[in-house]
């Protein structure tokens, strides 16, 4: 007889299972903060869902998570930015049209010079970011 066989006859003989770890008081203790389960009007939308995976996979890029680092310091413009990433333009401007485009940098005209600083939404995926590693 096989040792799984044995365990659910032997089951049967007592009190019926005690609730799934996935009760209330797991979700308390998931949500952290004291917080309870949220209701389904409280979950994102598909569309949002799909806005959040699309900005999380562009801070995921190394040479954008490093040009969204600097800039947390202060705005910069491509000269300034090329210097200290050690990059070379052509790969740095297409990391900062990628970021322009996903709204986690803007872009600021100074005479012949573009400076470039973090959105809120930006600043919101560095500190996503250092979370990560915190």
């Amino acid at each position: 007889m096989a040792t799984g066989t044995a365990k659910k006859s032997s089951s049967a003989n007592h009190s019926p299972p005690a609730p799934s770890p996935a009760g209330p008081a797991r979700t308390l203790a998931l949500g952290g903060r004291g917080s309870t389960t949220k209701s389904p009007s409280d979950q994102p939308t598909r569309v949002q869902i799909r806005h959040m995976a699309e900005s999380l996979g562009r801070l995921g890029d190394e040479g954008r998570l490093r040009i969204l680092l600097i800039l947390d310091e202060a705005s910069r413009n491509v000269s300034d930015l090329s210097a200290a990433l050690g990059q070379d333009r052509h790969s740095l401007s297409h990391h900062l049209r990628i970021l322009r485009v996903s709204g986690l940098i803007q872009s600021t005209r100074q005479g012949r010079q573009v400076e470039y600083s973090l959105t809120p939404r930006g600043r919101l995926g560095v500190k996503a970011a250092r979370l990560v590693i915190a």
